[in-house]
Formats: C-alpha cells, sequence, structure tokens
C-alpha cells in the first residue's frame, strides 16, 4: 500500500457549555492551511477576530464564545503517535500503533483506553488479520462500530458488522444487548453480526445465540482474540 502524509486539523468552538467542533484532513501541509484559513474567515464573519484563539491548550469561559485551534504541526505529531492513518474511517496507511503494541504485552491496558480508541484497535486487529474494515462514526453509528468486508473459502464476498463492549470484567453482555445487535445485522442484511467484549458473555447470552441467533451472531473474547495476531 502506498504511503501517504496526512494532516489533521481541529478547531472547537465553545458556546457556553456547549462545544462543537469542526476537524478535516488533508495530504499536504498547504492544504491543510488553505482549509484552517477558510474556517477562519467563516467563523470570523460569525464571532469576530477578537474571539478566536490559538493555543494548544484547552480555552474555556462560563460567559463568551472562545474558539480552540490545534496547529497544524501537533496534530500531525498526534496522528504520528497514533501511527493508523485513517480516512473517512478506513485505514489508508498501516503501521502498528504504539497503543496496540502495548497490548500485545499487557492485555490489561484495553480497560485503561477510551472506548473509541478500543474501537481502533479492534479496527486494527480484523485489519492485521487480512479484512477491508471501516470504522463507523463514533455517534450515530447505526448500531454497528465497525465494518468487515471479506471472501469467504468459495471467494464469495461477505460484509460482517462488528459491535465492541469495553465491559470491566464484572459486566458479561448480556442478552439483550445480544438481541438488539440481531436484529440490527438483519435488519441491514449483514451476512453475520460479531460482539467483541473486554469481559465475558453471560450464560443465557450463549444459550439465545445458539438456539436462535447461529450462524448470525458470534462472539469474540478480546483476549483471544488478540491472540490470533501475537
Amino acid at each position: 500500500m502506498k504511503k501517504r502524509k496526512m494532516f489533521y486539523f481541529t478547531i472547537g468552538v465553545k458556546l457556553g457549555d456547549r462545544l462543537m467542533e469542526f476537524s478535516f484532513d488533508a495530504n499536504s501541509s498547504s492544504e491543510a492551511r488553505k482549509k484552517k484559513q477558510e474556517l477562519y474567515d467563516m467563523l470570523d464573519e460569525i464571532l469576530g477576530k477578537e474571539d478566536i484563539i490559538e493555543k494548544p491548550e484547552t480555552v474555556s469561559s462560563e460567559d463568551a464564545i472562545t474558539i480552540q485551534v490545534y496547529p497544524i504541526e501537533a496534530n500531525v505529531k498526534l496522528l504520528h503517535e497514533y501511527s493508523n492513518f485513517w480516512e473517512n474511517g478506513v485505514i489508508v496507511e498501516k503501521v502498528e500503533s504504539p497503543l496496540l503494541a502495548r497490548i500485545k504485552k499487557d492485555t490489561s491496558v484495553v480497560f485503561e483506553i477510551t472506548p473509541r480508541e478500543f474501537e481502533k484497535v479492534v479496527t486494527e486487529i480484523y485489519y492485521a488479520l487480512g479484512f477491508e474494515v471501516e470504522l463507523t462514526p463514533f455517534v450515530k453509528d447505526g448500531g454497528k462500530d465497525i465494518i468487515v468486508i471479506g471472501n469467504d473459502e468459495n471467494e464469495q464476498r461477505f460484509v460482517h458488522f462488528i459491535e465492541c463492549k469495553q465491559h470491566n470484567t464484572e459486566n458479561p453482555v448480556g442478552v439483550s444487548i445480544v438481541r438488539g445487535f440481531e436484529s440490527i445485522v438483519r435488519r441491514e442484511t449483514a451476512n453475520m453480526g460479531i460482539i467483541v467484549t473486554t469481559a465475558y458473555f453471560t450464560k443465557d447470552a450463549k444459550k439465545e445465540r445458539k438456539k436462535y441467533y447461529d450462524g448470525v451472531i458470534e462472539f469474540e473474547e478480546f483476549h483471544k482474540l488478540i491472540e490470533r495476531i501475537l
């Protein structure tokens, strides 16, 4: 896969206790700066230049609108720290992230990361297993976190949905989660749905899957999933 350097930029607009974010990626620093200026011009018309504050630190105000701007250079560094370059939810350059490397050495790290980071790690694993993968938006994902595309042993194309449940070991995945996910898989006519959890599945969930959803829903415990790429 051809490597490409990408730049990521975010502007956060805070209005009281509400925060809106504008973000984009670009193929070059010049393109990123052009897009940055376009956002500045738009916000200038709405808010006025005196309200625009460019700092890498968080800027907050209870009474006024403030704008937080992360410099382009800082976000290039952040992107490299994660190591994978994403475009519309798809990995466009594959380099194993330091986070995944840490989890390979110590799976307990998976309980220290954010839910979104967990979804990205699961996406990386399925990518490493040779599938096409797409990470859905963090909100309004339609009940599925990851879309996996591949070919079966007969070279027939298939689509699997993945739902990630970053639960602690005292909070297993129960029947209600399985039922809800099963309805999404059938409604959107995916070939199968896979629930990946850092915890485990209740006995009732396993019985229900076997009795009603066998071949439609599969279970995957995270520690076993990651063993497949070690």
